[in-house]
């Protein structure tokens, strides 16, 4: 069974992710997501999907818990260092959805949803990035390497150098600092 029934994916508009120290935010923009803790950078599409997928596609093999005070045993607690705390919000800033997930231990892995007790055993492996630069698109520019002629490399302070292109195929590098 899923841990999410139903996920309305439709209804995200924000994303928050924390594991310990670290927190990531990510905003809606348009049909995409950016990166709202790092100066709303563009988060990359694929990262945002996979955090999605294995978020809402958490398999449960087992409850082991009903009781909140197993939470803490089981790194689940929200305020735990290990766990993972996913959060998705609507327009309104409502919570959708949120989903605590522990670290593995001895190939035991557990989740709950956010403000329940229950706690389950997951099927498979969760991993869930909590990092800000996990989730920016890397891709600064996409252009054919045929089209590209000469690219100049001009440090701030040194010897500028060119590598250029003369004809497809060839690589030449010039002024070698």
């Amino acid at each position: 069974q899923l841990l999410v029934a139903d996920p309305d994916t439709d209804r995200i508009d924000s994303i928050q992710v924390s594991k310990g120290e670290d927190e990531v935010k990510l905003q809606r923009a348009g049909k995409d997501f950016v990166v709202q803790s790092l100066q709303s950078y563009p988060a990359s599409v694929r990262e945002v999907n996979s955090l999605i997928r294995a978020v809402f596609g958490i398999r449960c093999d087992a409850e082991v818990s009903r009781d909140s005070s197993a939470h803490a045993e089981l790194g689940v607690a929200e305020d735990s260092e290990d766990a993972t705390v996913a959060r998705f919000f609507d327009t309104d800033g409502k919570e959708v959805v949120g989903v605590v997930v522990s670290e593995s231990k001895d190939g035991a892995q557990y989740a709950r949803l956010v403000g329940q007790e229950a706690v389950f055993r997951t099927e498979a492996s969760v991993y869930v990035r909590s990092k800000g630069l996990d989730f920016v698109d890397k891709k600064l520019v996409e252009i054919p390497r045929d089209r590209i002629e000469k690219v100049a490399v001009v440090p701030s302070e040194g010897v500028v150098y060119s590598i250029v292109s003369p004809e497809a195929g060839t690589v030449e590098l010039q002024a070698i600092p």
